[in-house]
Parts: structure tokens; sequence; C-alpha cells
């Protein structure tokens, strides 16, 4: 499967006793909504703290799945056991959908 995203994301936080991960792209004149990926039962990843990110690409029939991340720069990637995005109008400080604090 892929997502595509052409969006500036950074890596906002990451719960170790949850194992969630968090990649938000703020608003910003090319993108007018907030995107928000939340890696679920994360057990591995290789990322930079921020990143221009083209497509997300996984098998979705493996239980435990590589989330390959393209960017302007290389690959990178995230193994967890889910991935959940959401995108909105709100602001980057707005409370965030499916994450657990």
């Amino acid at each position: 499967m892929r997502l595509e995203l052409n969006r500036n994301l950074q890596y906002w936080r990451y719960i170790v006793s949850h194992g969630q991960l968090v990649l938000l792209g703020v608003k910003d004149d090319d993108n007018p909504t907030r995107r928000t990926i939340v890696f679920l039962c994360v057990e591995e990843s290789h990322l930079p703290s921020s990143l221009f990110c083209t497509a997300i690409e996984w098998d979705d029939d493996c239980e435990l799945k590589k989330y390959v991340i393209h960017t302007d720069v290389g690959d990178f990637f995230v193994t967890a056991l889910n991935m959940v995005t959401a995108e909105d109008k709100l602001e980057f400080n707005d409370p965030i959908p499916h994450y657990v604090d």
C-alpha cells in the first residue's frame, strides 16, 4: 500500500510505554491542513527529526509492518504493528487524534 504526502513532517513525539511514534505536518503556505501520522507498537525506527516526505509504503500482508518513508534525501523506515493518520484544520498545539498522552 502507499500513502502519498509531499509535505514536511516533524518527529513530534515518541512514547516508550505505549510504543507510539507521532509525526506531525503542520499547516503552511503549501498545505492548509495539519497531517498527523501515528505509528502504533513501534519495534524500530530510523528517521531524522524533520523531513520532506513524498510517500509512505508498506506491505499490508504482514502483521509487523516495515513502513518505508520516502523523502527528498533518501528512504527511512519505521517497523510497527499499525499506522493511523488524520488530516484536519487544527493548529499544531491542538490535541492529536489516535494518540495516548
